[in-house]
Parts: C-alpha cells; sequence; structure tokens
C-alpha cells in the first residue's frame, strides 16, 4: 500500500501555492487522483494516515465529499468522531436528515461547513437536504 510519507506531504502545504490554488483544493485534487478507485479499505487507510500527520482537516472533508467520495466521508467521520465506521455508515444512509447536524458536530466540524456539507451529504445518500428553515424543505434532483 502506498503511504502518505512516500508522496509529498499534504499536511505541510503553505495556505496558498504559487497558482493561488488553496492547499486543500490540491491535497484533494491529488487524493482524489490516487483514491478514486481505491477499496474502501485503502481509502480508510489514507483517512488513518492524514489522521495521523495532522491533514484530516474539515476543509478536506468537504472538498472530498464535494468529489463524491463516500468512502472518505464515512472514514472520515468515524476518526474524527470517535465512532465506529459500520455505525457511521448506518448513520449516514439511515438516520433523519436533522441527526446529521449533530454527527458532523460530533466529528468537529464548524458550522460554516456543516451549511454546505448538509445538501452534498444528502445528495450522495438521496436524501432530501434539510432546509435552512424548519418549515421549508429542499428538494434535490
Amino acid at each position: 500500500m502506498e503511504h502518505l510519507s512516500k508522496t509529498p506531504s499534504f499536511a505541510n502545504h503553505a495556505k496558498v501555492n504559487d497558482a493561488g490554488e488553496s492547499a486543500t483544493e490540491t491535497t484533494a485534487d491529488h487524493l482524489w487522483g490516487k483514491l478514486r478507485a481505491a477499496s474502501p479499505g485503502r481509502i480508510h487507510a489514507q483517512v488513518i494516515e492524514l489522521k495521523v500527520c495532522g491533514g484530516l482537516t474539515g476543509p478536506l472533508v468537504y472538498a472530498m465529499t464535494e468529489k463524491g467520495s463516500k468512502a472518505f466521508l464515512e472514514s472520515s467521520l468515524a476518526i474524527l468522531a470517535g465512532l465506529p465506521l459500520l455505525d457511521i455508515r448506518d448513520i449516514l444512509e439511515k438516520t433523519a436528515k436533522n441527526n446529521l447536524r449533530v454527527l458532523l458536530r460530533t466529528a468537529g466540524m464548524k458550522d460554516e461547513l456543516i451549511r454546505p456539507m448538509l445538501p452534498l451529504i444528502c445528495r450522495l445518500y438521496g436524501k432530501t437536504a434539510p432546509s435552512q428553515r424548519p418549515d421549508r424543505v429542499l428538494y434535490l434532483a
């Protein structure tokens, strides 16, 4: 298995590279290229390594979720929330959508990431996104 230590360090990127691209975007693009076709087990191992080297951040989880990586999202939430991976999968697949906020907060996600992340998660798992107002429901196509 290829380890992050054999590739450029993701945790030590500067905030912005020469092209003006954020370190999170660069890291997510590189990871996506490596993990797009990887098994969930391999993705979980990379998430653990990112956590150990300090590179597992909320913005990175968001960027990988935006790219459609369910396995990265599940593994990241399991590691960050300290819950078993199977429990995270059950929560994401079966729980009420408003309870996803609780899971994301438990994983240490900040509110400014939770709001845009909820519709992405709902889209990945085929749910309607929780609205920002309790009396409205947003339906995603």
